[in-house]
C-alpha cells in the first residue's frame, strides 16, 4: 500500500514540476533544485507511511490444531478494528477513493492540461514569429 500512494504522489510531484518549469522558466531555476526535490521526495515518502500505518493493524496471524492433531494450520483474521464501521467507512472506502484517486488523478489532468495550453500556445507563438521573420527578410 506504501508503495501505490508514494508512487502515485511522485508522478504528482513530477507533473507538478514540469509545470513549474513550462509556465515560470525563468524561476523554475530557483524553484526546481535538489534540495527541494529531496524535500519533496521526504515528504512524500512519510504521508505514504503515515496514511499506510492503520493497515498494519487490520489483521493477524491465527494458528489453530488441525484435526490430526500434528498440523498447525495459520490463517490471517480480521481484527476488531479492522471490522469497525468507522474504520471501513472512513479510511477504506473514502480515504481510499479521496487519496489514491481523486485528489492526485486531478491533480494530473489540471496540470497536464494546463502544460499543454501553454506549450501549444507558445508553438503556435513561435511558428507565427518565424512567418513574420521570414516576411520581413
Amino acid at each position: 500500500m506504501t508503495g501505490l500512494i508514494a508512487s502515485t504522489y511522485f508522478m504528482v510531484s513530477i507533473t507538478l514540476e514540469r509545470f513549474v518549469v513550462v509556465y515560470w522558466p525563468l524561476r523554475s531555476r530557483n524553484i526546481c533544485t535538489v534540495k527541494n526535490a529531496w524535500k519533496t521526495s521526504g515528504i512524500i515518502t512519510a504521508f505514504s507511511v503515515l496514511y499506510s500505518v492503520p493497515g498494519y493493524f487490520e489483521s493477524y496471524v491465527d494458528s489453530y490444531m488441525a484435526d490430526d492433531n500434528v498440523t498447525t494450520i495459520y490463517r490471517t483474521r480480521l481484527t476488531p478494528f479492522a471490522r469497525s464501521d468507522t474504520y471501513q467507512i472512513l479510511y477504506l472506502k473514502w480515504g481510499y477513493t479521496i487519496f489514491n484517486y481523486v485528489l492526485p488523478f486531478s491533480i494530473l489532468i489540471i496540470f497536464n492540461i494546463a502544460v499543454s495550453i501553454t506549450v501549444s500556445s507558445l508553438v503556435s507563438g513561435r511558428i507565427s514569429l518565424r512567418g513574420q521573420l521570414k516576411i520581413n527578410s
